[in-house]
């Protein structure tokens, strides 16, 4: 087991949001444009990380 550096936890946590940002307002073209497969697939590698950092502690990480 190891331990993420809190900076790249931000940083992802910050891709992780605006990602979902855009995903909300643009769904359909994202889809069409990168693929359901492939835009899952980055989806995943984000929640993952966000999850290992403990995303929805924004007190720990600051």
């Amino acid at each position: 087991m190891y331990h993420i550096t809190l900076p790249y936890c931000k940083i992802t946590r910050e891709i992780y949001n605006i990602y979902l940002k855009i995903f909300a307002t643009y769904w359909r073209i994202c889809i069409k444009i990168i693929g359901l497969q492939l835009f899952l697939n980055i989806f995943k590698r984000y929640a993952n990380a966000c999850t290992m950092c403990n995303c929805s502690n924004s007190e720990n990480i600051k």
